[in-house]
């Protein structure tokens, strides 16, 4: 069957499109930037205390440090001289894994992390924004970090002094782009998650596949959310953010690779592959607990696994990379559009896995800081996901929807909507492995012939359509009611008694009389035969002895009439 454009990808994708540009285009607008925005960057002029080293006069954005390791001090102090007051003045000051102290002419104003160092737990990174006093621009500031974990950073960022009351609001909308983006992935993953359980009554397999796409979806945002700072228009915690970034960041390989488990497991010609893909999945599960649990007993800390989850992300990225060329080159088929989306975000992130390793080991970060746009590669991927999933969500439907229409015409009958003799049949084969009690009525219109030659054909189906919508009101709705032949019905009714099926048959005559009060042409009439299954052996037998005694009550009628 041909698919309708509200079946296809193109269907799919505009409408994609035009509700991403619906929500995004106005929130972009609002949040242009402002040249309201005054602050002042502290830069250079610094010095800096080491390990029992002094670095004069240093520019912290060119400046690398040997990395700092767990326990060691740095000490930065620095005359301000600000030319121009600002506002309101709030220090900027970025910390990676460190406890933070800030004076002001020797005198602390601010302190965070102490505690956490001191009882050996994570203590995070990101911006501190700290108030300072109006004398500022004749003092002289110090900045002290105490490193807590081992190989954390090797550079400070520079430090601004910025107005209060507009910080957030010019960082809300010199990072617009990231917030779409990052709110778009969250919310796709906290409504996705939830709607995937529904699709499990219709499809085991891709409700599994909107779950992992929505889960990829939320833990990229959330870890997106935090690295690039976003996360401090909404709170200032920095151990939260911390505990988001690295949790989400380990869980996100999880429900990547589990979104192929059906598509592997299906390949039977390739069994080494899918063992392989078993244990990288595996692997992602295991490293995920294992550093959940180290980290919150405070054995050791997220950082620590760090090396370790980007060793583990090669890997299933050269997995993905050997498996496409593999399907490639057996000349099998696969979805291009997932092929090539995949292709286009695993280059991506490995290049940005690249990139932060050699920035952090080598050339140091620019700016001193690192920033990510794995988001916006990740809107590639969740884009070619949803696409796949939805084309295999719109198949489903539509074979399910066959699949019914097929049913429904090989079991019913075209003209009264009851059951045909295949589905009577199908039945009485049931009954035969069932120690259910049950009846069987065996029914015969009356009159149907005269009516079709004196009334017309129409006028005969008219009947047989009544007679079976009386039927379908007179039994409960578990009973099968079947039309076999042209004026032959059949009533197959378990677990009841001879009470009721006395009740029944009573209300038939009464509904039959009705109708024909209602009808000028038509006249129901009918001629019935009951046995149970207590009376014989078999199905057939207890059919058979119900259809000789509907013969017997038809010979009986035909006397009356006569």
């Amino acid at each position: 069957m041909k698919a309708t454009f509200l079946q296809s990808k193109k269907f799919l994708i505009f409408n994609f499109i035009a509700i991403t540009l619906f929500i995004i285009i106005p929130l972009y607008r609002s949040t242009a930037p402002s040249d309201s925005y005054k602050y002042c960057t502290i830069d250079d002029n610094w010095t800096a205390e080491y390990n029992g080293e002094v670095y004069e006069n240093i520019t912290l954005s060119q400046h690398l440090f040997p990395m700092f390791n767990k326990g060691d001090v740095l000490v930065l102090t620095r005359k301000l001289n600000v030319r121009d007051l600002i506002q309101n003045p709030v220090l900027q000051c970025y910390s990676s894994h460190s406890a933070i102290e800030v004076y002001i002419n020797d005198m602390k104003i601010y302190s965070y992390g102490i505690d956490l160092f001191n009882e050996n737990k994570l203590v995070g990174y990101g911006y501190s924004f700290i108030p300072l006093p109006n004398y500022y621009t004749i003092s002289t500031l110090k900045v002290v970090f105490t490193v807590s974990e081992n190989r954390s950073f090797n550079s400070v960022p520079a430090m601004k002094i910025v107005n209060g009351n507009t910080i957030t609001n010019h960082n809300l909308r010199s990072g617009r782009i990231y917030l779409m983006i990052t709110l778009f992935l969250i919310m796709l993953g906290l409504i996705g998650m939830p709607l995937s359980f529904l699709i499990i009554f219709i499809n085991t397999n891709l409700s599994a596949k909107i779950f992992c796409i929505t889960a990829l979806s939320l833990t990229i945002g959330v870890w997106s959310f935090c690295v690039n700072d976003i996360i401090y228009f909404f709170i200032d915690s920095l151990e939260l953010k911390v505990y988001l970034e690295y949790t989400s960041f380990y869980a996100m390989m999880i429900p990547f690779t589990g979104y192929f488990a059906d598509v592997i497991n299906k390949r039977r010609s390739l069994p080494w592959l899918r063992t392989l893909y078993w244990i990288i999945f595996a692997s992602h599960c295991l490293f995920f607990t294992f550093a959940v649990i180290c980290n919150f007993t405070n054995l050791i800390h997220f950082p620590a696994f760090l090396i370790v989850e980007h060793i583990l992300m090669f890997i299933t990225i050269l997995y993905m990379i050997i498996y496409a060329v593999t399907l490639i080159y057996n000349k099998e088929n696969f979805n291009k559009t997932v092929l090539y989306g995949f292709a286009i975000a695993i280059a991506f992130a490995t290049v940005e896995l690249v990139r932060f390793n050699i920035s952090k080991y080598f050339t140091g970060f620019s700016n001193n800081k690192y920033n990510t746009t794995i988001n916006i590669y990740t809107l590639i991927i969740i884009v070619t996901l949803i696409l796949d999933s939805c084309k295999k969500f719109s198949s489903n439907i539509e074979e399910r929807f066959q699949k019914k229409l097929l049913e429904k015409m090989a079991y019913r009958d075209e003209l009264t909507g009851l059951a045909n003799r295949r589905k009577c049949d199908e039945k009485m084969f049931e009954l035969k492995s069932s120690n259910n009690s049950y009846a069987i009525i065996s029914l015969d219109m009356n009159l149907l012939k005269h009516m079709n030659d004196t009334l017309g054909h129409p006028a005969g189906d008219k009947a047989l359509t009544l007679f079976g919508n009386t039927l379908k009101n007179v039994f409960p709705k578990d009973t099968l009611i079947a039309r076999t032949g042209g004026d032959e019905f059949i009533v197959i009714i378990s677990k009841t008694s001879k009470h009721h099926i006395d009740k029944y048959m009573k209300n038939l005559e009464n509904m039959m009389k009705q109708t024909n009060s209602e009808q000028d042409d038509i006249t129901l009439s009918a001629a019935w035969g009951i046995a149970y299954s207590t009376e014989e052996s078999s199905p057939e037998a207890v059919l058979k002895l119900a259809d000789e005694r509907m013969y017997e009550h038809k010979r009986i009628s035909k006397m009356g009439r006569t």
